[in-house]
């Protein structure tokens, strides 16, 4: 998992530089505006994994639909796809909007998961899955001005959602 990760930051980084500084700046915005989003879910995430770990043959805790870590990831599903297409819009690299409109399906598939939990471990494997995802995601977000200048990836040709 930690290969994937490590791939899909080089990845978006490298190809961000490929962009225009006016496009960048606009949708540049809109990464750092993401960031303490998916700092508090990756915060979160572990947390919760690390709580439901030592009772994970225990059944699986309900989670109601108000639940805060729920409503987040739903918001970062929503802002993930938005900054996919912004990026698109403004032509940033096209990688980068790839990448950020995997990351949106990724979370609200993870999520239905969750919910559908059986037990306390498949939680919190669960949120640590969540945890990966988010600490990436955050990487990306939190410094898009800091951008290597190459990249050697090639294109990701991932579909609409």
């Amino acid at each position: 998992m930690r290969a994937i990760v490590t791939l899909t930051l080089g990845l978006a980084l490298g190809l961000a530089a490929f962009s225009t500084p006016r496009a960048h700046a606009q949708w540049g915005s809109a990464m750092e505006d993401l960031a303490p989003l998916t700092e508090r879910l990756d915060v979160e995430a572990r947390s919760r994994a690390q709580r439901l770990a030592p009772t994970a043959i225990a059944p699986a805790i309900p989670l109601e639909s108000e639940d805060g870590f729920i409503l987040d990831v739903e918001d970062f599903v929503l802002k993930a796809l938005q900054l996919s297409h912004a990026i698109e819009a403004q032509g940033g690299p096209q990688d980068l909007a790839c990448i950020f409109r995997g990351m949106s399906g990724d979370a609200n598939t993870r999520l239905e998961a969750l919910l559908n939990a059986q037990t306390r471990g498949d939680q919190a494997r669960f949120y640590l899955d969540y945890a990966d995802l988010f600490e990436v995601a955050h990487e990306i977000t939190s410094d898009p001005e800091n951008q290597p200048e190459t990249s050697v990836f090639s294109s990701c040709p991932a579909p609409e959602l």
